[in-house]
């Protein structure tokens, strides 16, 4: 029984790296789409190329770790928040909420979308309103912030199977 054991912590070391490592291709690619969406092709190639060079995520996108996924979702999170604030997109909202759940979900510093969204909202407020309609557009924000934020709370609860306490039904905290 011990092969057996053994063989089974093999194939789920395996499946985590191989998971991470998507998470890891996956990063890659939005740095590059964003970079290039910035800074043309050539700056995407180049944000890339130093993306695929960097000794952090070489080690940590071959390791079982949630370090890349929590990186991952992080930076998509603030990255769609960020549009919903500039052009009212219903769609980046709800991928905003979707993304920020699966933030807080992979690695628990990942409530540093907080302040990050924060620091987002109130940055919109003072580069893209009006002088006179400063007000009008925090409120708005406001609201796609709550919208992002329901949506978050309910894909985190989702992943914990909706229950309403720390343990399952019938078995004791010890």
């Amino acid at each position: 029984t011990g092969s057996i054991i053994d063989l089974g912590v093999f194939v789920m070391d395996r499946t985590a790296r191989a998971l991470n490592t998507c998470f890891g291709v996956g990063l890659g690619v939005f740095l590059y789409v964003v970079s290039r969406r910035w800074h043309g092709p050539a700056g995407g190639l180049v944000t890339l190329a130093l993306f695929c060079l960097s000794p952090e995520f070489l080690f940590h996108s071959a390791q079982a770790t949630s370090d890349v996924a929590g990186t991952l979702f992080l930076l998509l999170a603030s990255w769609l928040f960020w549009r919903q604030l500039a052009q009212r997109d219903v769609r980046a909202g709800v991928l905003a909420g979707l993304a920020s759940g699966c933030a807080v979900t992979a690695k628990f510093s990942g409530l540093l979308i907080v302040p990050i969204f924060a620091l987002l909202l109130t940055a919109d407020v003072w580069l893209r309103a009006p002088a006179g309609g400063r007000s009008r557009r925090l409120a708005g924000n406001a609201a796609a912030l709550a919208g992002t934020t329901a949506l978050a709370v309910a894909v985190i609860w989702a992943f914990y199977g909706f229950r309403y306490q720390a343990r399952e039904a019938g078995l004791q905290l010890n």
